[in-house]
């Protein structure tokens, strides 16, 4: 019996995973991206060019992350935060901005979630305001842990009611990201968000034994 409950719970936490991960795929995005990419090609043959590099890079990177259970370098993930940027970037008249403070990209994270916090932060954020918003994404690492931060200048939300509900309402994958990270690489997880300023997100991963750290660079 206690085997059967341990099998299904597995079996629900991999479903969830899956469903999580699919809905990182933004069939709306895709969609609004590729009709970005067809107008280009009329107006500016060169942006389109780029903007396609981008878009492959993003698709790439999100079916490859289907196929992860394991940790991944963070610098692939960086990659297709990148790509995603560039493409909103694009899309938006370059009215949504990308600042990177990467101090070390050498550690392990579970795939897809660090994206979901950019992605939040340009839907939820900035794509809300009129003005031009950043995001900065910025990396630090201590003597026993990495410290991964996502800010952005955007309109803000009630951080303290989205901690005592933990749900993922209005911010999509926030409480699987947190509870993924904590889950697997023991991170600490907060967020700071204040109603027309912006929000910060704030990851502390330890670094126990090496176990974060690209097996290369482990004994560094």
């Amino acid at each position: 019996r206690e085997k059967e409950v341990l099998l299904k719970s597995e079996a629900d936490r991999r479903k969830k995973q899956l469903e999580v991960t699919l809905s990182q795929l933004q069939p709306h995005f895709i969609f609004n991206a590729l009709g970005a990419i067809r107008i280009m090609i009329r107006t500016d043959s060169e942006a389109a060019y780029d903007m396609l590099y981008d878009f492959s890079k993003f698709l790439r990177a999100s079916l490859d992350a289907l196929q992860q259970e394991d940790l991944i370098p963070f610098s692939t993930e960086l990659e297709q935060i990148k790509a995603y940027l560039n493409i909103e970037n694009k899309r938006f008249s370059n009215r949504i901005c990308a600042e990177y403070d990467i101090e070390t990209e050498d550690f392990k994270i579970p795939a897809l979630t660090i994206e979901p916090l950019v992605v939040n932060a340009v839907r939820h954020g900035l794509r809300k305001g009129k003005d031009t918003g950043t995001v900065v994404l910025r990396t630090q690492k201590n003597l026993d842990s990495v410290i991964i931060e996502v800010e952005d200048n955007g309109t803000g939300f009630d951080a303290g009611a989205w901690e005592m509900t933990d749900t993922d309402q209005s911010y999509m994958g926030i409480s699987n990201v947190r509870s993924r990270l904590i889950r697997q690489v023991k991170a600490d997880f907060h967020i700071k968000s204040v109603l027309g300023q912006g929000t910060i997100i704030h990851i502390e991963i330890p670094l126990q034994k090496g176990r974060i750290l690209d097996e290369n660079h482990s004994g560094r």
